[in-house]
């Protein structure tokens, strides 16, 4: 038996957290099986990956979230914006509950944004810039007022990244100036729709949560009342947990062959929707030879993009030409792509040797720790570079280890292979964050891109309200960062997530890729 089964059979049994009786409490149409993977923190101001957003998405509420891609008010009940679009007021529902128990109010709101911008960590990118913590304050118990230093337009995009603690609670596990971090990436502070349970929760393994019947916003009849989220790395295993009913759903992630085979199984389907989760190859520009613009359209012109989805990923991505989801605006139609050109690789690498490029030592590029896309990019670029002349070492880690890593210019790889998924929809999620500058030091800056006219676009482009006026800028930003090279865009995912036909109400979404449990329920 491979060590997820292990895991898994074990979950399920009861043995590794909580107690079996109190599992027992349930009945199987009431309990979900979730395959896609715990989160690796539970702390909804440092979310850095997909299964940190499921964890946020269920956990806590926020002032606005998605319902696909429509922005529907949550905690708030609505909003104004004055004239010159600084300052925004929120209004807020009230008898929302905590899961202590404890009543949410405009407190609650000042802090949990006060902490997201004073931790600094990634969900914070697009406030730095804008809101400075001393300008967020509550004027009574259900009303909130942020005023930002200048107009930015994706600021409502961006509200839902703040997940709303229970300030009283995490103000209890403060130690020194640490915002209780240690303790809240571990518990749950939140009012979402489910608790997570104290000693279910083990960072990248296991998880569980329990329903909260107290919440605000409807269930579906039969609700379903425990989740066990479990993290199976290889995804034949995990594909065979779900035909054998030992999981309700896989991941977003799984292969060719993986769906083809539950296609063919019983009492199981598969949902496949385009998301905006771009696949990239980020290099280090700050670091020779990166940092040669010749040597980088090198690389970009080495890579065999159209072998690796249409052969390695046998046609179940879709190509992304530039630095924005290709089914998102601010992506220009006409943007032409590189494409696999081992001449034009050769001619580019002459011009780097012409400029003086040393590139003879071995180039180290990582991915994740059995993640199969990013394995097997590796290889192929390791196999690309190879005629070259170009020497590559691979290397994998977690996530977690690699966004921080990537997050220093001296930490970050030479190149890095990675997902940048929609945590807010707004071109400046993708554009804006990777490739302005002033984002240097967090994982999606991790290129340590400069170009003075990109940074300018980019900033005028967040300042505009004309949503017309804004894509032309992007378009024209995108031109010039892919003429620059700073990365390699692979492919769009397409999401296919194979389910047990017994999950009632799955919908997907871009940001949280399905995952809201509270929408869902399991035939009777």
């Amino acid at each position: 038996m491979r060590l997820g089964q292990v895991i898994l059979t074990l979950f399920l049994a009861g043995t590794i957290i909580g107690s079996p009786a109190r599992a027992a409490d349930y009945q199987r149409n009431e309990i979900l099986n979730w395959g896609e993977g715990a989160a690796d923190t539970l702390d909804p101001h440092t979310t850095r990956s997909t299964t940190d957003v499921t964890a946020k998405i269920n956990l806590y509420d926020t002032l606005y979230r998605y319902d696909g891609l429509d922005l529907v008010p949550s905690i708030a009940t609505g909003h104004t914006v004055s004239d010159d679009g600084l300052t925004w007021t929120f209004n807020l529902r009230k008898g929302v509950k905590f899961h202590s128990g404890s009543e949410l109010t405009a407190e609650d709101v000042v802090y949990s944004f006060r902490r997201l911008i004073g931790m600094k960590q990634a969900p914070a990118a697009p406030f730095w810039p804008i809101l400075k913590s001393e300008n967020i304050s509550a004027l009574d118990q259900s009303t909130v007022r942020m005023v930002l230093d200048r107009p930015y337009a994706p600021f409502l995009a961006a509200i839902p990244l703040v997940g709303i603690v229970d300030k009283k609670l995490v103000e209890s596990h403060v130690s020194g100036n640490d915002w209780a971090a240690t303790w809240v990436a571990g518990n749950d502070a939140g009012s979402g729709p489910y608790r997570a349970e104290p000693d279910g929760f083990r960072p990248s393994q296991i998880s569980k949560l329990t329903w909260f019947p107290d919440y605000f916003l409807p269930f579906p009849a039969h609700p379903i009342k425990q989740v066990n989220i479990t993290t199976i790395k290889e995804a034949t295993t995990l594909a065979l947990a779900l035909l054998k009913g030992e999981v309700d759903a896989t991941d977003t992630r799984i292969g060719a062959e993986s769906i083809a085979r539950i296609r063919k199984g019983e009492n199981v389907k598969v949902s496949a929707d385009e998301s905006m989760r771009t696949f990239v190859l980020t290099m280090n520009n700050a670091r020779p030879p990166f940092d040669n613009i010749h040597f980088r359209k090198a690389i970009s012109y080495a890579f065999d993009y159209d072998g690796f989805i249409n052969k390695l990923r046998e046609g179940t991505v879709v190509r992304n030409p530039g630095p924005i989801p290709q089914n998102l605006w601010g992506n220009p139609k006409d943007l032409v792509p590189y494409k696999y050109d081992l001449t034009k690789a050769k001619e580019e690498l002459e011009l780097a040797r012409k400029d003086g490029v040393d590139f003879s030592r071995p180039l180290t590029v990582y991915g994740f720790t059995n993640t199969r896309d990013t394995y097997l990019s590796m290889q192929l670029l390791q196999s690309n570079l190879r005629p070259l002349g170009l020497k590559v070492e691979i290397k994998d880690t977690f996530f977690p280890n690699l966004a921080s890593m990537a997050a220093n210019q001296s930490t970050a790889p030479d190149m890095w292979f990675h997902w940048v998924s929609a945590f807010f929809i707004d071109p400046s999620n993708w554009i804006g964050e990777m490739y302005d500058s002033q984002f240097h030091g967090t994982w999606k800056g991790s290129a340590f891109y400069k170009n003075e006219k990109v940074d300018a676009l980019l900033r005028q482009a967040i300042v505009l309200n004309d949503k017309e006026k804004r894509r032309a800028l992007y378009e024209e930003a995108s031109r010039l960062i892919v003429a620059d090279a700073p990365a390699l865009w692979i492919y769009n995912a397409i999401e296919y997530r194979g389910l047990n036909k017994r999950v009632d109400g799955y919908k997907f979404s871009p940001v949280g890729s399905g995952a809201d449990f509270r929408l869902m329920s399991l035939s009777q």
